[in-house]
């Protein structure tokens, strides 16, 4: 699918008439530049509080810097679980305007934090964190879906490892100059108010995915609680296996960010302001370099997987440093806390640029990296908050440097154990798997209990030829019940199940087929070549489904868009039909040729669509079929609908950008749009008996190129990528 997202300006960037950044070679070191600018300046309001003591008070024997980390986690929790939903569903054109927002609600917090008298201005800090939680995805929502997607958001996790210790070091010297612990939080934020609405500014101006980075990285639409409900169903223990590591990883590197004074001290070398900056500023840079570098890696798969290794990595060396120093007691507390801080944010930030990524590009489902990214923190950020509860009074020195030893073991132990699991989740389709949806068959041999009548009520013997449907259904569901029997909760599909033992053969790339219960089955007469045959249980059936939903076709005309088997086959039926003109519509001119031969009264390029619909009546077309999955084929398309006109959409089975149709123009005029994917019976008992009739009126036969035997399918395989014919044929 390689289409553009076509989107108005509106949508786009919230403005209308402003133009953006060029979207040439420049505009990535502008997005990274606005992404790391905009996280950096929002960490100015959240982490500088962590820089002071907070000793004059005390509760029951809690410290109250404990209370205040805990309590502004627990609100910055609690904007994850919110973000799921907000994050997900928020517009783009609304991203930036919801950024400085959110910001400026922090900020307010932080004034009353000053201005209320402790402790009673521990809730403060929670109305801070509550807003700032739902910052990351907004601005993630400007860099996903892209070919550079890892290095941008390399470069938006930096900001976060270096503001960690950058804020620290502005508080500290705030400090110094005089400024309150109480007031020095909502001082820095101020400092950082101006630089912050520059670079939100600047995001607002990152140009939307190109055709390129659609093609490689698919979609990322807003999601509604069914598309994420369903990505949950598909991949349930995959993605709890990343969120189970993610947690524990969130947990270890909170506890760095927010006791770093307290370890720089218990390792014996009290941190001067200036230190925080260093150390993180090295860990940024490693970790940067390592997770950018999974941009130059074009394969999804090979991608994700070199993510999962990294990940390991980062385990690997948090441990080592950690018997490094049991073993070296005189190693530094410098490179100590660089190697820790670097083995922690190795698979924090995996998980933020390329695991979710990657993820998303491989399998092509409906989904955007914030939906996952929100999920994940929000249960990471509650496992933060448990810790600090369960911990009760803060321990120091030794003690305090045993407990994080403890709790960086247990996370790398459990979490390589996920990482395991990870490596094996995620395939873009089951695998082992046998192929082939498109099948003729010859019956063998009956189970106990499988039907002797087909789906015409005929009679059914051994060595009767026969085709049957795509899915085997229950037949007892809603969706069954309704007519939809393809759509059965329980259905199962050929050619795209899963390979377990005993219960291999069901798809056509095999010497044999084991038909499951619920299968619709139809003999086809041994007068029907293969060639004809073979498609009628996926295009001809399809086709057949789709002209159901139209209605009627006689004397109506007919616009279809894209000439592969389905388009071909269906200018036949139009033909077969009476429609009074067919126009065929592909920019592939062989196509285009071939379709005239199929009965297409007109074939064109897109380009010449507009003039072919003035030269036939202004009026337009009767019906649109789109077997293209292009949408700016359809985009252009639909306006040439005449009033009372319908829309058969068939060709977009992958997530793509929006269709845009103006709701005003579909009430006015009075047209249909339809969606329709696989089939039911009826469809298929439809499709025979066309190719019954008219199989050898239309030069079916014509459109499978070679024929391969079954043990030379990795040159059929081949041969098809050419693309010289429109079907390949493989014989067991």
């Amino acid at each position: 699918q390689r289409n553009p997202i076509v989107q108005s300006d509106d949508e786009l960037d919230g403005r209308s008439g402003v133009p953006q950044v060029n979207a040439g070679r420049w505009w990535a070191i502008w997005a990274v530049a606005a992404a790391f600018g905009t996280y950096f300046c929002m960490y100015a309001f959240r982490k500088p509080f962590t820089a002071a003591s907070f000793t004059d008070v005390t509760i029951e024997g809690w410290s109250f810097k404990t209370i205040l980390i805990t309590t502004q986690v627990a609100g910055y929790m609690l904007s994850k679980f919110i973000g799921i939903k907000v994050v997900s569903e928020m517009p783009p054109a609304r991203r930036a305007t919801a950024i400085l927002l959110l910001i400026g609600c922090a900020e307010v917090a932080l004034v009353f934090f000053g201005l209320i008298p402790p402790p009673w201005n521990a809730v403060c800090l929670f109305f801070n964190g509550l807003p700032l939680g739902m910052v990351f995805g907004l601005v993630l929502g400007f860099l996903e879906g892209r070919r550079l997607t890892e290095a941008l958001t390399a470069g938006l996790c930096a900001s976060f490892i270096v503001a960690d210790g950058f804020t620290k070091t502005v508080g500290t010297w705030l400090m110094e100059q005089g400024v309150s612990q109480y007031w020095m939080p909502a001082a820095t934020g101020g400092v950082f108010l101006l630089p912050l609405a520059i670079c939100v500014w600047m995001l607002r101006q990152v140009p939307q995915p190109t055709e390129d980075d659609v093609a490689e990285r698919a979609v990322r639409a807003r999601m509604q609680s069914a598309e994420r409900r369903e990505l949950l169903q598909r991949h349930f223990v995959g993605i709890v296996a990343v969120v189970l590591m993610y947690v524990l990883v969130t947990i270890v590197r909170s506890i760095r960010a927010d006791f770093a004074p307290a370890l720089w001290a218990a390792l014996g070398e009290p941190a001067a302001p200036s230190t925080f900056t260093r150390s993180e500023l090295w860990v940024a840079l490693g970790v940067m370099v390592v997770n950018g570098l999974a941009a130059t890696i074009r394969d999804n798969r090979t991608a994700f997987r070199v993510a999962l290794l990294t990940c390991g990595s980062g385990f690997a060396i948090v441990v080592g440093i950690i018997i490094t120093r049991s073993v070296m007691p005189s190693l530094g507390a410098f490179p100590f806390m660089v190697l820790v801080g670097l083995g922690l944010y190795l698979p924090y930030v995996a998980v933020h640029t390329t695991i979710f990524e990657r993820m998303l590009a491989m399998t092509r489902d409906v989904g955007t990296v914030g939906f996952l990214m929100y999920l994940a923190d929000s249960f990471g950020y509650l496992g933060y908050v448990l810790v600090m509860l369960s911990r009760g009074e803060a321990a120091e020195g030794t003690q305090f440097l045993l407990f994080f030893d403890a709790v960086c073991w247990a996370a790398a132990i459990v979490s390589l154990g996920c990482l395991a699991i990870c490596w094996t989740r995620f395939q873009p389709v089951p695998t082992p798997s046998v192929l082939g949806h498109e099948i003729v068959g010859q019956i063998e041999e009956f189970g106990a209990d499988a039907s002797r009548t087909d789906c015409r009520g005929q009679r059914l013997n051994v060595g009767d030829r026969v085709v049957w449907a795509l899915v085997a259904s229950c037949g007892e569901c809603l969706y069954c019940q309704r007519g939809l029997p393809q759509k059965c909760v329980d259905g199962r599909k050929y050619g795209h199940l899963a390979a377990k033992p005993g219960d291999e053969l069901h798809g056509g790339l095999a010497g044999h087929c084991l038909l499951l219960p619920g299968t619709a089955m139809a003999r086809i007469p041994e007068s029907l070549p293969l060639e004809v045959a073979c498609p009628t249980s996926c295009a001809t059936a399809t086709v057949a489904a789709a002209f159901r939903s139209a209605g009627r076709l006689t004397d109506r005309r007919v616009c279809l868009l894209g000439m592969g088997m389905l388009g071909l086959t269906a200018a036949a039926m139009a033909d077969a039909a009476g429609a009074s003109e067919i126009v065929c519509v592909d920019p592939n001119i062989e196509r285009c040729a071939i379709a005239s031969r199929f009965g297409a009264t007109k074939c064109v390029a897109p380009a010449e669509l507009l003039a072919v619909v003035s030269d036939i009546d202004e009026d337009g077309f009767d019906v649109l079929f789109d077997f293209s999955g292009a949408n700016e084929a359809v985009t252009a398309a639909w306006p040439l609908l005449r009033t009372g006109g319908t829309v058969v959409l068939v060709g977009a089975v992958f997530p793509g950008p929006p269709l845009e149709v103006p709701m005003e123009q579909i009430v006015r005029r009075w047209l249909t749009i339809r969606g329709v994917h696989n089939y039911s019976a009826i469809d298929l008992v439809q499709a025979i008996e066309f190719l019954e009739q008219y199989g050898h009126a239309y030069p079916f036969q014509d459109l499978v190129g070679e024929w391969f035997a079954l043990e030379a399918i990795e040159e059929a395989f081949a041969r098809a990528k050419e693309g010289t014919s429109v079907r390949i044929g493989v014989r067991p």
